[in-house]
């Protein structure tokens, strides 16, 4: 499991039944839904997994943009002007953002494409399904899964006897 409401079992009481049922996390569907892969975008392979800071953090999102690398945001009360006054000061204003909502209901699906630079000026945010949205933001969104070092090698068939 990436990511999921496993972090609220451990403050139920020991004595209440609980059940963990594997199945596509959200991470997962809305991947599939911006038809990329986050850890994967020219030149990086990592990717991180993050939610509106707390009290008491120690990671804060602010340090881990620090890294520049690709960031999906599960945005359940994001304050998204304070979350892009942060951004802004780490990635370029044309690095790539997406939204992707309702990933798991084909029907429903929604992926809004946009720039860190224009994100809350274009997009409606407040608007968004609440706790049925994650951001996407990284120039994977942008210039695909290819690696800039990565050259294919050519192989010839096996001859067959």
């Amino acid at each position: 499991m990436m990511y999921g409401m496993t972090l609220f079992l451990d403050l139920l009481l020991p004595d209440i039944p609980t059940e963990v049922v594997p199945g596509v996390g959200a991470f997962q569907a809305a991947s599939a839904a911006s038809k990329g892969s986050p850890p994967h975008g020219y030149d990086t392979n990592a990717v991180i997994l993050t939610l509106e800071d707390w009290p008491c953090r120690v990671d804060v999102n602010e340090k881990l943009m620090a890294t520049g690398g690709p960031m999906v945001f599960y945005t359940m009360h994001l304050n998204y002007p304070r979350l892009f006054e942060a951004l802004k000061r780490h990635y370029p204003e044309n690095t790539s953002v997406a939204v992707v909502s309702d990933a798991r209901e084909l029907e429903k699906q929604r992926v809004i494409r946009s720039t860190m630079g224009r994100f809350l000026s274009e997009l409606d945010y407040k608007s968004l399904p609440v706790d049925r949205h994650m951001l996407f933001v990284g120039k994977s969104l942008a210039v695909g899964q290819k690696r800039k070092d990565f050259v294919p090698e050519v192989v010839e068939p096996a001859k067959r006897h």
